[in-house]
C-alpha cells in the first residue's frame, strides 16, 4: 500500500489546482478522503449524482480517474462495474509542485517584508 495522503496535503493540491479558498479545499479533501478511506479504488454506484458530478470535475483535474470491468455471470450475461481511482502518486506530484511554488513565492517576497527604513542609505 502506498503512503497515506493527509487531508491537509490534498487540500493544498485542491486549492492550487481548482483555485478555491482554503476552507473549501479542506472540506472537499475531507469528503474525498472520507469516501476513499485507505483504498485507491471505489465502486461508482456508492455515489449520489451530485457527488458523481464533483468526481467528474476532479477527474478533469487529474486527481481521480475512472475504470470499468466486465464480468461474465453464470447465466452468460455480462455485468459491468464502473469505479473511481484515486491517483495518489499524481496527488503527491502535484503537492511537490505546490510546495515548490510556495517556496519560490516566499523567496520572491523576501524584500517586500523589509521595512522602508532598510532601503535608506
Amino acid at each position: 500500500m502506498s503512503e497515506v495522503i493527509k487531508v491537509k496535503d490534498l487540500a493544498i493540491v485542491l486549492k492550487g489546482r481548482m483555485e478555491i479558498e482554503e476552507d473549501e479545499a479542506l472540506a472537499l479533501a475531507e469528503f474525498v478522503l472520507d469516501i476513499f478511506g485507505f483504498e485507491d479504488r471505489i465502486i461508482d454506484n456508492i455515489l449520489y449524482p451530485s457527488d458523481r458530478q464533483l468526481f467528474y470535475f476532479l477527474e478533469g483535474k487529474g486527481i481521480l480517474s475512472t475504470g470499468r470491468e466486465t464480468i461474465s455471470l453464470y447465466d452468460g450475461r455480462d455485468w459491468r462495474i464502473h469505479y473511481w481511482v484515486f491517483n495518489r502518486d499524481l496527488v503527491r506530484h502535484y503537492l511537490k509542485e505546490e510546495e515548490k511554488k510556495e517556496k519560490e513565492k516566499k523567496e520572491e517576497d523576501i524584500y517586500s517584508e523589509l521595512p522602508p527604513e532598510a532601503w535608506v542609505r
